[in-house]
């Protein structure tokens, strides 16, 4: 159940961060835009190297996580306030979901390992 849970969350991120990717593109036109595929790309590849495992996907899940936060501190907005502030809310709550569903996969790789005492 940790595992489904774990699983849907991030998909659920990563569809999301890449459905409002191509949005902000499509809308502004902006090349720097691109640079938020470099946190699915960071999954995709990472999950290839896990094989799968849940410790292996939650260290994919936290590295999303903090490219996704670096991104956002990186790139300048330009933007007004308001929505300054609207985007730094909708990448913490990325962020936020990426870091849940790693510890997702952190708790079902502890209690798989047998290193929990039941």
């Amino acid at each position: 159940m940790v595992v489904q849970g774990g699983v849907g969350v991030g998909l659920l991120a990563g569809f999301a961060l890449g459905w409002s990717s191509m949005v902000q593109v499509a809308d502004t036109e902006n090349p720097a835009n691109l640079r938020y595929y470099s946190v699915l790309r960071v999954g995709a590849v990472w999950t290839l190297l896990a094989r799968l495992q849940e410790g292996g996907l939650a260290g994919t899940l936290f590295a999303m996580a903090v490219t996704l936060a670096v991104i956002s501190l990186v790139l300048p907005s330009g933007a007004p306030p308001d929505k300054a502030r609207r985007m730094a809310i909708g990448h913490c709550v990325y962020v936020a979901m990426f870091v849940a569903s790693g510890l997702l996969f952190r708790h079902a790789s502890y209690f798989r390992s047998g290193s929990a005492k039941t």
